[in-house]
């Protein structure tokens, strides 16, 4: 019996340490893997890049519900944006807001909800750090680093 008991608590001790850990947490609020993508950085293509998206895990840890109200970013123009496909068309729409039910994993991914950086400042490139500031209801606004990869 204690063999089962201390083997048990051995395994939930493993997977709390082994559980990821978020990049940054503020009032019940946890982020993780921020990224940022270059939007047609690739290939050999001379022309400045002036468009990226912004892609994270973001998760609600707080006992109430709480709503992403806005984003900026202090290298480009930065809003909310959900990508839907409607009659087989794709389309990214801006949106106002986010909601985070208490417990909540929401993923701000490609295909889904994401940040969306427009007019960013030329000469940006892979491997600099940038902040995106996210605005919370409740949370209130938190500021991250971020890194900037090309596609």
């Amino acid at each position: 019996m204690k063999i089962r008991f201390f083997f048990w608590i051995s395994l939930l001790l493993v997977l709390v340490a082994c559980a990821p850990k978020p990049d940054f947490s503020l009032a019940g609020i946890e982020i993780s893997q921020p990224a940022i993508m270059i939007v047609g950085a690739a290939g050999s293509n001379p022309a400045p890049t002036t468009a990226a998206v912004g892609y994270m895990l973001i998760k609600n840890t707080a006992p109430k519900p709480d709503r992403l109200t806005g984003v900026s970013a202090d290298f480009g123009s930065a809003a909310l944006h959900e990508t839907v496909i409607k009659d087989n068309i794709m389309s990214m729409n801006a949106i106002h807001y986010v909601d985070f039910p208490a417990g909540a994993l929401v993923e701000l991914r490609s295909g889904s909800y994401h940040v969306m950086i427009e007019n960013i400042r030329h000469g940006l490139k892979a491997g600099d750090i940038v902040h995106l500031t996210l605005t919370f209801e409740q949370a209130g606004p938190v500021t991250i680093p971020v890194e900037i990869f090309s596609r």
